[in-house]
């Protein structure tokens, strides 16, 4: 079974074939298949490397930080949550409504090298930063060739 990113109906006509390369390099690196929830809605996630480990930078705009869960199990980062929808009791004619609300939930597999135990969450105006350190372990192996 093959998995197809979900494009608005003429969203390719409205943008032209401008970007084609753009694009067949987003399907090509794009492994969050799991970011396509029923809802339609995931944080976007930035992801650096460095010396000391792993920094994760997570979009969660209007979601306040009790909603929002952090787990890590046999390697498989989770990011999960709900941002709850604002019910105001007038009645009022809504043209276009582009705020969303729901659950939410990405998953990334970590490589073997990292100490989860040691991960630290911060959040702060709307963004998740969450660092997961590289294990002190990791070393090179030198394969000899006979």
């Amino acid at each position: 079974m093959k998995l197809v990113r979900y494009r608005e109906p003429g969203s390719v006509a409205q943008r032209g074939f401008n970007n084609w390369m753009e694009d067949l390099f987003s399907e090509f690196f794009d492994s969050s298949v799991d970011r396509f929830s029923g809802s339609g809605i995931y944080p976007k996630v930035d992801i650096e490397e460095n010396e000391e480990g792993y920094l994760f930078k997570v979009e969660v705009p209007g979601v306040k930080k009790e909603n929002v869960n952090v787990e890590i199990d046999d390697r498989v980062l989770t990011i999960s949550g709900e941002k709850k929808e604002i019910v105001e009791e007038k009645e009022k004619n809504v043209f276009r409504k582009e705020t969303y609300s729901g659950t939410f939930s990405r998953s990334f597999t970590l490589p073997e090298h990292v100490t989860s135990d040691q991960a630290e969450a911060k959040y702060e105006d709307g963004i998740l930063f969450l660092k997961i350190p590289k294990s002190k372990e990791k070393i090179k192996k030198k394969i000899t060739i006979k």
